[in-house]
C-alpha cells in the first residue's frame, strides 16, 4: 500500500466522530482477518487432499481411457 493512500485514510478517519472511527477500525480489522482466513483455508485445502482417493480415481480413469485400446499388436 502506498504511503499516500495510508495518509489519506488516516486524514479521512481523523475527521470522523469517535464512534465512526471505532466502526472504521472494526471494518479494517475484519478485512485483515478475512485475508488471513482465506490464506489459512487454502493451505488447509491443499493439505487435506486424500491421496488414497486420488490414486483410486486416477486408476479408474486410466482403466476407462485404455479399455478400448487394442491389446495385441496389429499384424
Amino acid at each position: 500500500m502506498s504511503k499516500e493512500l495510508i495518509e489519506e485514510i488516516i486524514a479521512k478517519a481523523s475527521q470522523l466522530p469517535a464512534e465512526l472511527q471505532r466502526e472504521a477500525l472494526a471494518f479494517v480489522e475484519s478485512l485483515a482477518a478475512r485475508g488471513k482466513q482465506t490464506e489459512i483455508r487454502s493451505i488447509k485445502g491443499i493439505l487435506s487432499c486424500n491421496l488414497d482417493t486420488l490414486e483410486e480415481d486416477l486408476t479408474q480413469v486410466r482403466r476407462e481411457m485404455w479399455k478400448d485400446f487394442p491389446r495385441e499388436d496389429p499384424k
